[in-house]
């Protein structure tokens, strides 16, 4: 019996954060082909974004694994989530799935009036202009803070800018679409930022391809930490046991 080559699927779902559960799976994994033991990876993203810095973290961990990755986009992916994706071999989508916001924001909310729990008359001295900046209770730095707050946008799309072209190509195409609108899949492909249509079984055909095997042989293992009760458990087991390095 010909023994099955395994790959990995993880999920990059919902709002990123340092404690998104991809973090951790992706920490416990060998880097750099060592005791690699798994062929390939698949990426399910359904995700309007969330902590840039995060979806650094997300797009390093990708990387230092070294595998063929495909991502698969299912009705979104946006943002910081793109970012995180972009270092795969191929991108995925359906015709109508929601794809760019490809630019930065910050979101925050000055508050002029004193607060429930906030000491009354309470009042912050410093010698410099702008260390309120972005925050809910302090007073506002007016045009100056405003200059920053664009100054901190533009540093920030251009490392998401140059992050994508670094991995997705020039920006003859997608450079059309900077301004945080979204667009869909079909039209994605147009612009450079999606491969090609399909979902799961796609993406594991494209891996087959990409490592040259049928892709009958293919066992896709499917780690999914935040599952409730005994499926949890079992598809933790599961990847645990290819995790491990053999005895």
């Amino acid at each position: 019996m010909t023994p099955s080559i395994d790959l990995l699927r993880l999920d990059l779902v919902g709002e990123i954060s340092y404690d998104h559960p991809l973090l951790e799976l992706l920490g416990s994994l060998p880097a750099d082909g060592e005791g690699k033991h798994f062929a390939g990876l698949i990426l399910w993203v359904n995700s309007g974004g969330g902590s840039l810095c995060a979806a650094q973290e997300i797009a390093s961990g990708i990387r230092a694994l070294s595998l063929p990755t495909v991502a698969v986009i299912a009705d979104l992916c946006a943002s910081a989530a793109y970012y995180a994706i972009a270092p795969s071999t191929r991108i995925l989508s359906r015709p109508a799935s929601l794809v760019g916001g490809l630019c930065s924001s910050l979101d925050y909310r000055r508050h002029p009036e004193p607060v429930e729990g906030q000491p009354a008359g309470m009042q912050a001295v410093t010698h410099g202009a702008l260390k309120h900046m972005l925050t809910p209770h302090g007073p506002s730095g007016g045009p100056l803070e405003q200059r920053a707050i664009d100054d901190l946008l533009q540093d920030l799309d251009l490392q998401f800018h140059s992050f994508i072209e670094s991995h997705r190509g020039g920006r003859n195409r997608w450079d059309l679409y900077t301004d945080g609108r979204l667009i869909t899949g079909r039209r994605a492909i147009d612009a450079g930022l999606v491969d090609g249509l399909g979902g799961v079984r796609e993406a594991v055909e494209e891996i087959a391809t990409l490592l040259d095997i049928p892709h009958e042989e293919i066992t896709l293992v499917h780690a999914t930490p935040d599952l409730p009760g005994e499926e949890a458990e079992r598809q933790r087991a599961m990847a645990d046991q290819r995790l491990q390095p053999p005895s």
